[in-house]
């Protein structure tokens, strides 16, 4: 079973003992990535670079995961960095979520029979029409213009 880091994290972050059958070095080790892992009602959470808490993924709910991020309700059969958005954004996170949905997303089989997108694919975008004068102007800058002191005034940019 691959999930011993899960187990380790686990341990340590209880005991604040490193396991005895690792080496110094990767008690070190252990003992620096333990920064980034919290233990709530024994589930183990992991804060991402964006400061955001995200719980910890076993390997046998993998497989659901991605599929479901994939080609599930949620899916939509996006590439694999899309899929691995969904699943952090959805509050899961393991060490290698990104390649693993990458992975999956190139072996799904609906989406190698499908291939890439083609212009005739898409959704044609209607013309916006105005329907006022000047319902098509946005302002899209001012600036104070200061000749001298009895002269003041602005200039705006409309598009």
């Amino acid at each position: 079973m691959e999930d011993s880091w899960i187990t380790e994290m686990t341990i340590f972050l209880t005991t604040r003992l490193p396991p005895q059958q690792l080496s110094t070095d990767e008690r070190k080790r252990l003992a620096v990535r333990s920064r980034n892992f919290c233990l709530l009602n024994n589930t183990l959470y992991h804060k991402g670079a964006d400061g955001i808490w995200r719980r910890a993924v076993r390997q046998f709910e993998k497989s659901v995961i991605l599929r479901e991020s994939h080609c599930g309700i949620a899916g939509g059969h996006y590439v694999g960095e899309a899929t691995g958005g969904k699943i952090w954004n959805s509050g899961l996170w393991w060490p290698t979520v990104m390649k693993d949905a990458t992975d999956y997303c190139r072996k799904c089989d609906v989406c190698q029979r499908m291939g890439q997108p083609t212009e005739r694919d898409r959704m044609p975008f209607p013309p916006v029409l105005p329907l006022q004068p000047f319902q098509k102007w946005g302002l899209e800058w001012t600036l104070s213009v200061h000749s001298n002191r009895q002269h003041c005034g602005q200039v705006i940019g409309a598009s």
